[in-house]
């Protein structure tokens, strides 16, 4: 065995492949069992359109943001065509990711790329992408991969502003002739909607992931330009398109099975934990997200710490990583983030600041406030500054409409910015530190 062949490198590679794989289909799953539609509802619209905004309830996607109504829709494409209608947006922002089952956004249809004026598209799987073509007037979007996630972000505002937000996107419609079966394969773990999908593929045993990615590559296959790591699953006895059976494999690639999740994960979280640009305490998330190539070990981080995540040219997301003087932030601690006139964030659309816990989801507090957005009703400076403010507490010199209220317990903050600008896009504008209020 050469080192090029080493079967326990080779098994925690194919665990870091197939990890964005098995999250795609456990995704799927955990959305799919809360949706109370009957299956006539179902037929007339295939999207799930959410009426209320995301709040500390939600526990389906990690770091969702605070900014729009989500729409969702899973449709499986291995029979035929699918179609989707938008109706005129007349001034409001709105973008719906197609994401193939490995994680890569293949299109975005809304506000950039469509406009405002409406449209239909019909969506064509691999199987019949032969006799599907776009014209001058049909638009037509090829998936990778028989089954596609679609992802709808709308803005919308409490107020007035939601009623007339929830006409538009309940006016999207996604339609199929075909039956919307999807994969058959049996979720080997527990399916509790109550328990976050990141979470239940970590609960899975070493041989339990292996055989469950197995049968969803059988249903999905494997992208064009992953020859090569295919090739060398083959050492593991794991032939993309065949069931696989740990139990049937040498002691040595059972045991090297076995290691791999454990390696995987402590390799992607390192990279989580080093890659980008770090910034006055922030991590910029610049190139290659939303589309990954044969980066595999980022397309698995990037599933693990936020799936979905939008191509940067569409949304921007900026981590934090610490606070002005290097200290990880913590809930129970006060905290200001000032903007001068020349460096609130740089957006063409809106932006928004929310905070999450150590597991990436929002924090309960009696506001039901989880973040600051620039289209809400924040207080400026005289002289056109901003602060922004974070505690368990409102400070006292801080206007309660700036205060974005945490608890206890390591935090985290996340900035976004929909259709950045250019003083993004150059790396011109950078994002201010955050610095803690002490009483000293």
């Amino acid at each position: 065995m050469t080192a090029e062949r080493d079967i326990s490198e080779i098994a925690v590679e194919a665990y870091t492949y197939l990890y964005p794989l098995v999250m795609m289909e456990v995704t799927r799953r955990h959305i799919g069992s809360g949706d109370r539609r009957s299956d006539e509802q179902r037929r007339a619209n295939l999207f799930l359109h959410n009426h209320e905004m995301a709040s500390d309830k939600w526990r389906a996607v990690a770091r969702s943001n605070i900014d729009t109504l989500f729409s969702s829709a899973w449709i499986d494409l291995s029979d035929g065509p699918a179609t989707i209608t938008f109706p005129p947006a007349g001034d409001r922002y709105y973008m719906f990711q197609m994401l193939d089952m490995w994680t890569d956004t293949y299109a975005v249809v809304g506000s950039r790329t469509i406009g405002q004026d409406g449209g239909t598209v019909t969506l064509v799987g691999p199987a019949h992408a032969m006799s599907h073509h776009s014209t001058a007037h049909d638009i037509v979007i090829h998936c990778p991969t028989p089954t596609t996630w679609i992802i709808g972000r709308t803005y919308a505002k409490h107020g007035d502003d939601m009623n007339r937000a929830i006409e538009f996107v309940d006016a999207i419609v996604g339609q199929s002739e075909h039956e919307q079966t999807a994969t058959s394969v049996p979720f080997p773990g527990d399916g509790s909607t109550k328990i976050p999908p990141v979470t239940k593929v970590q609960r899975l045993t070493a041989q339990e992931f292996f055989e469950y990615a197995a049968r969803i590559v059988q249903h999905e296959g494997i992208r064009n330009t992953d020859g090569s790591i295919a090739l060398r699953l083959r050492a593991l006895g794991f032939v993309p398109g065949q069931r696989f059976d740990v139990t049937a494999q040498s002691a040595d690639v059972q045991t090297a099975i076995t290691n791999a999740p454990a390696i995987a994960m402590k390799r992607i979280k390192h990279l989580l934990n080093s890659r980008g640009n770090i910034v006055n305490g922030w991590s910029t998330t610049q190139g290659d997200i939303g589309t990954y190539g044969n980066s595999y070990t980022l397309r698995a981080a990037i599933a693990y710490i936020g799936l979905a995540a939008n191509p940067t040219i569409d949304a921007v997301y900026i981590g934090s990583i610490a606070d002005s003087v290097g200290d990880k932030l913590d809930g129970s601690r006060q905290y200001r983030i000032h903007y001068e006139p020349a460096d609130i964030p740089p957006a063409l659309a809106f932006w928004s600041i929310t905070a999450y816990d150590h597991e990436g989801f929002m924090m309960s507090n009696p506001l039901n406030r989880f973040g600051i957005r620039s289209r809400d009703s924040v207080e400026y400076n005289d002289d056109g500054s901003l602060d922004i403010y974070t505690g368990p507490e409102c400070p006292p010199m801080a206007p309660e409409d700036n205060w974005i209220p945490t608890i206890p317990g390591p935090i985290a903050l996340q900035i976004r910015l929909y259709s950045p600008s250019e003083a993004y896009l150059d790396g011109s504008w950078t994002p201010a530190p955050i610095r803690r209020i002490t009483n000293d």
